[in-house]
């Protein structure tokens, strides 16, 4: 009886529904989502700009640009993990990504107004490039131990 249990919770824990695992892993506070927003929002403004000035460099923009936004993201993560106080949760997480990709919006619609193609292109590669790695620094996957 209690290996059907231990089956059935490790079952529930896996689809997320387990209320145990969400009590222990969920430790964000209603202000982290508001700070965590902001300040990734203001940040990936502030590297999609940098990334137009990119932009019009040429072949070496292209390296720029794929080196640029791993460190952008990096930065960016830290920066949310140090203001969250290493607070954590998946909405916390989604939050955060959503804050990245709207404070980039702005950027990516001057781009699109102007008809910059290479800056369109350049935006795509950073938020392709650096939501993805802000979300696995902060949620703490890990493909290799």
């Amino acid at each position: 009886m209690r290996f059907l249990r231990t089956a059935h919770t490790h079952r529930l824990y896996v689809q997320g529904l387990c209320p145990l695992a969400s009590k222990s892993f969920d430790t964000s506070e209603w202000y982290d989502y508001i700070f965590g927003f902001l300040t990734a929002g203001f940040l990936s403004a502030i590297a999609a700009f940098l990334v137009t000035l990119i932009g019009g460099i040429g072949f070496i923009g292209w390296l720029l640009i794929l080196s640029a936004a791993p460190i952008a993201g990096t930065t960016i993560a830290e920066a949310v993990r140090v203001v969250t106080r290493r607070h954590r949760s998946r909405s916390l997480f989604i939050t955060v990504a959503v804050g990245m990709v709207l404070g980039a919006l702005p950027v990516l619609i001057v781009q699109l107004l102007s008809m910059n193609i290479f800056g369109i292109v350049f935006q795509g590669i950073y938020l392709f490039i650096a939501v993805p790695l802000v979300y696995t620094r902060l949620s703490g996957i890990q493909l290799f131990k």
